[in-house]
């Protein structure tokens, strides 16, 4: 489709005029007074401005006093953010359980574990051994041997009772 030369120089025109009339609001939209915002920022954080007063600030030009508040305000602010604290290990207690034996069946073995407290019980999988604050969990049952996890450790405790890790 092609526009005869006349229509291209109204069309012209008319985009230059549209153009010209923006750049003139955007000036005049830029040079208007930022009063109510300068006062607004500057009143206490207890007080809540009312429309009348903030219709009075709106008619005068800031003064020294309205800027205040922003003079104290910190300006500068770290480039990074700090290193996260190093994570605090929490060092475990001993498991202090002893393995006196092992039953072995089918779908029913079973181990006899001596406690801190001296007490003898049988234990599955799948049971708790060892302190209160710090349990592990009984995985596997061996002929002579138990495997126990605890915080994602697997310890093996033998006959014996000593700990292999």
């Amino acid at each position: 489709m092609r526009l005869s030369l006349r229509i291209r120089k109204l069309c012209f025109a008319l985009a230059t005029g549209l153009c010209l009339a923006g750049a003139a609001a955007i000036l005049a939209w830029g040079t208007k007074p930022l009063a109510p915002l300068a006062t607004a920022a500057a009143q206490s954080a207890t007080h809540v401005a009312t429309s009348r007063e903030l219709a009075a600030t709106h008619d005068r030009e800031p003064t020294r006093d309205d800027f205040a508040s922003l003079w104290d305000r910190p300006l500068r602010r770290a480039l990074y953010d700090p290193p996260p604290p190093p994570p605090v290990v929490r060092e475990l207690p001993p498991l202090g359980v002893e393995l006196l034996g092992t039953i072995i069946e089918p779908d029913n073995s079973m181990a006899l574990v001596r406690s801190e407290q001296g007490s003898v019980e049988y234990k599955r999988v799948g049971d708790i051994v060892g302190p209160v604050d710090s349990p592990a969990s009984v995985v596997e049952i061996g002929a002579e041997s138990i495997i126990v996890e605890r915080a994602e450790e697997r310890i093996t405790l033998g006959v014996r009772g000593s700990e292999r890790r």
